[in-house]
C-alpha cells in the first residue's frame, strides 16, 4: 500500500488529465475518413459513413448504374444528433448519368454522409462524397 501511495502525485494527476482528456478528443476528431460511398447493389437506398468537412465544401461523385429503367437521387445530408438529417446536396440522375469530382458548397463544416436511393428495388450505382481538401 505504501508503494502505490509513494508512487501517487497528486499534482501530477491534476495537471496530466485533462490533458490526456484533450489529447483523446482531438484523436477523435481525426478518427473519421475523408472519403465516404453508398453503394446501391441490387437495393434502392444505402448510406455511406460520416466525413468531417472542414472548409465548407467537398466533392460528389455518382454514378447511376442502371440501364434503361431507375433514376437515382445523389444526395449529401448533413448528420445531425436528435434532429432529422437535412439534405444539403441533392441530385436526380437518370440511368446511365456519371457525375465525377463536383464540388459543392455545404451550409456548415460539420459532419456529412451520402445517400444514394432509386425508384426501383434492385438499382446499382454509388455516391461518392470526398473532402480532399
Amino acid at each position: 500500500m505504501s508503494l502505490i501511495a509513494n508512487k501517487f502525485n497528486p499534482k501530477k494527476l491534476i495537471a496530466l488529465g485533462p490533458l490526456s482528456v484533450g489529447l483523446m478528443g482531438g484523436v477523435s476528431a481525426f478518427a473519421l475518413g475523408t472519403s465516404s460511398t453508398a453503394t446501391l447493389f441490387f437495393s434502392d437506398h444505402a448510406t455511406g459513413p460520416n466525413i468531417n468537412v472542414h472548409d465548407g465544401s467537398a466533392y460528389v461523385s455518382a454514378f447511376n448504374e442502371n440501364d434503361y429503367i431507375g433514376q437515382m437521387a445523389a444526395t449529401v445530408k448533413k448528420s445531425v444528433f436528435f434532429l432529422p438529417d437535412s439534405v444539403a446536396w441533392n441530385k436526380i440522375m437518370a440511368p446511365g448519368t456519371l457525375i465525377m469530382n463536383q464540388r459543392i458548397s455545404l451550409p456548415d463544416v460539420t459532419t456529412y454522409y451520402p445517400e444514394a436511393t432509386s425508384d426501383i428495388k434492385q438499382a446499382n450505382g454509388w455516391v461518392t462524397l470526398d473532402d480532399n481538401n
